[in-house]
């Protein structure tokens, strides 16, 4: 009789293997390089990995001469001998496609494991580290407000808000972690997790591999039984088009967590099937289910990152990028989370003669001041630091314009530092100047009784731009952050008012909305801007034209220069707002 499998709600086991025939395995195996491949099978090979990893043998007796000279890879009689032969690879030229044959034809012909899959593709990662896109979130604590009740009889619900004075930071446990994050893992899938340490950078990869079945037995990886109650449409799609196994339906989504730091990052949901949904009739479309888990980890890392009295958030941090470098520079346990552009002079720890913040003179001021004090020495004659007549003026124009930009981005900003973020969306919310306002200087005190104009005429520019994007085509970035940023602006705004609202504040709302009124707010024109730059390194780009000339270093905003720490925000009053504020945490 055939045991039965009963759904449970455990995490998938490592140890179980997937047919080396499946789509999935051969495509996570193309990916990589030869070398790639065999450095992979000898960590396999290794002695410590044999419980997860243990390669196909010849057992005695087995293989008759026959049959292995049928066998175009025979079975090794030991893994020393695999050790041999693959070093032997290793020092040989060949082709990439012999090495995958006899990985999955020959000496794994009885499926790879789970955690084979992962350890593929973790290796594809550490090969292309541009592969993922990744953004930064910040773990926030709570704290509770208000008394507990359900608000009856005067008193204020009792609500979560941040603690912004609160300096606790979670502990971290692997097991733990895992533990509390499968207790919020849906029961009707099951889930696989990996830890890796990465190879070059301090921080921790958690890989987390989903697929849609209740089982975590092989049952998991098996294709779906033909189903009888379908609807005519269905069954004509399902009988055009081949039915794929649940793993092939699979998505992974990679969890960083840098040492010593309130932050994490979180890579975008992978899909190894493009056309998955659409080639199994079944299920939503691929980006909804992108999404959906997406936002199901979203949900699940604070409160598996939470205990008793002690409650965590995840805060957007409006920073996305797929340079892992970059988010550990701006978002990581360094000193440069909030000191960009040239403000970065003050946080490089490389730089100690040079910094402002040394209490040593820096050493071309030290050996002048020692030229000067030598009497031994001619004094030096100014004429010497004169321009000398072969220099030019474009030669001084050129040399003036790389002093702005090497003051205005500092140590950042190059070709060659690593640090390069390959998209920047900003959208620009300051009304469009008329004649009072270009030959009027702006007053920073009405800043504050201008807000809600401007807030009230860019309402109706972004509602119609909503419509719009609701009726078809792709949601950029940059959308997606301002909806973020203004429904939690409107609650907080909501909450506040709920709290402190009295009488006497009352009379001065309508007080300001009448000026506005007066003040001519719905004459104002505010056009929706969005500016968004592209390449490997923006920053170094707009570096270069400032060198170059094409933009203006000195009335440059600060923005421009990364100084912010921000990929998405958006300009109002002539300074950046990232998440809830300038875009600095």
């Amino acid at each position: 009789m055939a045991p039965i499998s009963v759904p449970l709600a455990s995490r998938l086991p490592s140890l179980l293997r997937i047919a080396p025939n499946s789509a999935l395995v051969t495509r996570l195996l193309s990916r990589l390089s030869r070398a790639s491949l065999l450095s992979l099978a000898l960590d396999w090979l290794d002695e410590s990995n044999q419980s997860l990893t243990a390669p196909y043998l010849r057992v005695p007796d087995e293989y008759d001469d026959d049959g292995q000279a049928s066998d175009f890879y025979p079975p090794a009689r030991s893994r020393e001998a695999l050790q041999e032969h693959y070093t032997e690879l290793q020092s040989r030229k060949g082709s990439k496609r012999d090495v995958l044959d006899r990985i999955l034809e020959g000496d794994w012909r009885h499926g790879l494991s789970l955690y084979q899959l992962a350890m593929v593709d973790l290796q594809h990662l550490y090969d292309h580290p541009a592969s993922q896109r990744w953004t930064a979130f910040q773990i926030v604590p709570l704290k509770v407000e208000g008394d507990i009740g359900n608000g009856e009889d005067g008193m204020t619900p009792a609500t979560a808000v941040v603690d912004k004075t609160s300096l606790i930071v979670p502990r971290f446990h692997p097991s733990s972690f895992l533990r509390n994050l499968q207790a919020q893992i849906l029961p009707d899938i099951k889930v696989h997790y990996n830890f890796d340490r990465h190879k070059h950078l301090p921080l921790l990869l958690l890989r987390i591999f989903i697929l849609d079945s209740p089982y975590n037995t092989s049952l998991a990886t098996a294709p779906p039984p033909p189903s009888t109650k379908v609807d005519r449409r269905t069954a004509e799609k399902m009988t055009s088009t081949p039915r794929l196994a649940n793993v092939e339906l699979s998505r992974t989504i990679y969890i960083a967590f840098p040492d010593a730091s309130p932050f994490v990052y979180l890579s975008s949901a992978q899909s190894y099937s493009p056309d998955a949904e659409h080639l199994s009739g079944l299920g939503p479309s691929s980006a909804s289910s992108a999404a959906s888990l997406r936002s199901l980890v979203v949900e699940a890392i604070p409160k598996a990152l939470s205990q008793a009295h002690e409650r965590f958030a995840l805060k957007p941090t409006s920073l996305a990028t797929r340079n892992l470098a970059e988010l550990l520079r701006r978002r990581g346990a360094g000193r440069t989370n909030t000191a960009g552009g040239g403000w970065s002079i003050y946080a490089d720890e490389k730089v100690i003669g040079d910094s402002p913040l040394s209490t040593l003179l820096p050493a071309s001021v030290a050996s002048r001041l020692i030229s000067t004090n030598d009497t031994s020495r001619e004094p030096v004659s100014s004429s010497k630091r004169a321009v000398s007549p072969g220099t030019t003026r474009a030669q001084q124009q050129s040399k003036r314009r790389k002093q702005v930009a090497a003051a205005r981005f500092g140590q950042t900003a190059r070709l060659d530092d690593g640090y390069g973020v390959e998209r920047f969306d900003i959208v620009m919310l300051d009304p469009y100047p008329d004649e009072r306002q270009i030959n009027t200087a702006p007053n920073l005190e009405d800043a504050a009784v201008t807000e809600e104009i401007l807030e009230a005429a860019s309402a109706p520019a972004l509602a119609r731009a909503a419509r719009r994007r609701s009726k078809g085509g792709r949601r950029s970035h940059i959308d997606a952050a301002l909806a973020y940023d203004e429904a939690e602006a409107e609650e907080e705004e909501a909450r506040e008012r709920n709290v402190t609202r009295s009488t006497a504040g009352d009379d001065q709302d309508e007080e300001n909305e009448g000026e506005a009124d007066r003040n001519g707010a719905g004459s104002i024109w505010q056009p929706r801007v969005a500016l968004t730059f592209h390449g490997p390194h923006v920053f170094a780009g707009i570096r270069q034209l400032v060198e170059a000339g094409v933009i203006d270093g000195e009335k440059m905003p600060g923005w421009m220069t990364g100084e912010e720490g921000v990929t998405v925000g958006a300009v109002r009053h002539g300074r950046i707002r990232g998440h809830k504020g300038s875009g600095m945490l």
